[in-house]
C-alpha cells in the first residue's frame, strides 16, 4: 500500500510556491527590481518542479513511500548540496548521540580501539576510567577477537557496529591476552568520557594528552593542571595529535588557563562581523611544547594557534588539519538537528587556517610503519613524543 507525501512537505511547497507569486507580483510593478524578479522566477519554477516530481512519486512510483525517510533524505540532501563536509541534517537519533558525546557521556562499553594487523582483530588502544569495561576486567593491549557470533578477521566496521549498542544491552567478547584466551559479557552503559589525560614525566615534564574539547574537557583540565603543579612539574607537553575539536565553551575555559589577558579568539560571521572572546590576566607561566599532526583539527588547530601566537609554545609535529570553521547546532522542533557552518574561527593575532593548517615549527614526520600503529607505539618509539621531550629537557 502506498503511503502519502509527508503532509509537513506538501504544505513547505504549497506555501513557497504561493509566496514566491504573490513576491513575482508584487515586485514586478517596480522595474528596478528585474534581478529579485529574474531570481523569484526560479524559485517558483522550482518549487513547481519539485511539486511535480513529489506527484508523480505518489502516483506512480511501484514500491510505495516511507514518509519518514522521505523527509530525512530530503532535507540530507539539501543540506548536503550546500557542499561543506562540516554542516549535516542530523535524525533524532543521531541527534541524541551527538548531545550525549558533547556533553562529554558517551553509551558503550569504554574503549578506544583499532585493527590490530598483525592479528586482524581488534586493539585496545585504551580503556576509560568508570567505563563498562574497565569494572569487567578489559586491559589496554588486549586483542577482541570475537564479538558476539562475529569472528573479526579484519572486519573493523562490522565489529564496531556489533560492540556498540543500546544502553543495558550486553555484549560477550573473545579476548586474545598474551597466550589466553579470555570470555567478558559488558553491559554497555553510559559513562563519562575521558578526553583529558595526564602523566607526570621525567624532567619535571607534565604531559597532558586532550582528545577532543567536549562538555566536561575544560574541569578535567583544570584538575590535571593541579595534579601537575602537587606533583612539582615545571615544563608542560600538551598532546593533541588526532584531536578532531569539539565545543567553543570548553576550548575557550581551557586557553584561559594558560593565556595572559587578552584575545583568545575572533569570531567572525558571513557579513565579516566580528565578536572577540578574551582571557583574563590569570595565566600558565611555563615552558611548554604542543604536539599536532595532520589529524588535529578545528578547535584543536585554535588551541595551537592561541598559544603559538601569544608565542608560548613551540609546536612540534606536522602540519595540522586545516578547519578554521564553526558550526552552530540547532535542535529542530521534531527531534531531529541541524549542524550549519556559520563562523569562522580566527586565531588571537595570526590568519585564519581554515584549508591551510598549521604549520609546526619543529616539523618532525612520523614514519609510515609507526603511524599504522600510533595507539600501540610506545613512549621510547613515538618520535614526535621524543622530540618534544627533548626540547622541554
Amino acid at each position: 500500500m502506498r503511503k502519502r507525501i509527508p503532509i509537513g512537505v506538501c504544505i513547505l511547497v504549497t506555501i513557497m510556491s504561493c509566496i514566491a507569486t504573490y513576491l513575482i507580483t508584487s515586485i514586478a510593478m517596480n522595474s528596478s527590481h528585474q534581478q529579485e524578479l529574474n531570481v523569484l522566477k526560479e524559485k517558483a519554477s522550482f518549487y513547481d518542479k519539485l511539486s511535480d516530481v513529489f506527484r508523480r512519486v505518489e502516483t506512480s512510483y511501484i514500491k510505495g513511500t516511507e514518509e519518514s525517510n522521505m523527509d530525512d533524505a530530503y532535507l540530507g540532501a539539501y543540506i548536503a548540496s550546500l557542499d561543506d563536509p562540516y554542516s549535516a541534517y542530523l535524525t533524532k537519533e543521531e541527534m541524541e548521540e551527538y548531545l550525549s558525546a558533547n556533553e562529554g557521556n558517551m553509551i558503550g562499553i569504554g574503549i578506544n580501539a583499532v585493527l590490530d594487523d598483525d592479528t586482524g582483530g581488534i586493539y585496545v588502544a585504551r580503556v576509560m576510567n568508570g567505563s563498562p569495561a574497565q569494572k569487567a576486567g578489559l586491559l589496554k593491549g588486549d586483542i577482541i577477537i570475537q564479538a558476539g557470533d562475529l569472528e573479526i578477521n579484519n572486519n573493523f566496521d562490522e565489529a564496531i557496529q556489533v560492540i556498540r549498542g543500546n544502553e543495558g544491552e550486553a555484549v560477550t567478547l573473545k579476548v586474545k591476552r598474551g597466550s589466553e584466551i579470555l570470555e567478558f559479557t559488558i553491559v554497555r552503559e553510559k559513562f563519562p568520557y575521558e578526553s583529558v589525560i595526564y602523566e607526570a614525566l621525567d624532567y619535571n615534564i607534565a604531559y597532558i594528552t586532550i582528545t577532543e574539547f567536549d562538555g566536561k574537557t575544560a574541569e578535567a583540565f583544570a584538575e590535571a593542571l593541579e595534579k601537575a603543579k602537587n606533583d612539582g612539574c615545571e615544563k608542560y607537553l600538551f598532546d593533541v595529535r588526532n584531536n578532531p575539536g569539539g565545543d567553543l565553551n570548553a576550548i575557550m575555559a581551557v586557553l584561559d588557563k594558560l593565556l595572559p589577558e587578552g584575545p583568545i579568539i575572533n569570531i567572525v560571521d558571513r557579513k565579516g562581523n566580528t565578536t572577540t572572546k578574551r582571557s583574563d590576566a590569570a595565566c600558565l607561566e611555563a615552558p611548554m611544547v604542543v604536539l599536532v599532526n595532520e589529524n588535529t583539527a578545528s578547535a584543536a588547530e585554535l588551541f595551537t594557534a592561541a598559544l603559538r601566537d601569544y608565542k608560548l609554545a613551540t609546536i612540534v609535529g606536522t602540519t595540522t588539519f586545516g578547519k578554521g570553521t564553526m558550526q552552530t547546532i540547532t535542535t529542530l522542533p521534531d527531534g531531529s538537528g541541524l549542524r550549519l557552518s556559520t563562523y569562522y574561527y580566527n586565531p588571537p593575532f595570526g590568519e585564519n587556517y581554515n584549508g591551510v593548517g598549521i604549520s609546526p615549527d619543529v616539523v618532525i614526520e612520523m614514519p609510515e610503519e609507526l603511524s599504522k600503529k600510533f595507539y600501540k607505539l610506545t613512549k621510547e618509539e613515538d618520535n614526535q613524543l621524543q622530540k618534544a621531550i627533548e626540547i622541554l629537557k
